[in-house]
């Protein structure tokens, strides 16, 4: 219960900072770099979905 809840709490906090930078990253973000940092973006997405996996796991259990 403890990983899941730092799990969640370490989202969270990554959720406000994308939200509260949203506006920067993209202005930030040329197109030389826009491949890599949709890369970024689906590989913190794939980890989020994964812990979304095991906390339902987790809470079916």
């Amino acid at each position: 219960m403890t990983a899941l809840k730092e799990a969640l709490g370490a989202l969270q906090a990554l959720n406000g900072t994308l939200h509260e930078g949203e506006f920067l990253a993209r202005s930030a973000v040329g197109s030389a770099c826009r491949q890599e940092h949709w890369d970024i973006m689906n590989d913190l997405m794939a980890e989020a979905r994964e812990i979304q996996r095991k906390a339902l796991r987790a809470r079916n259990y």
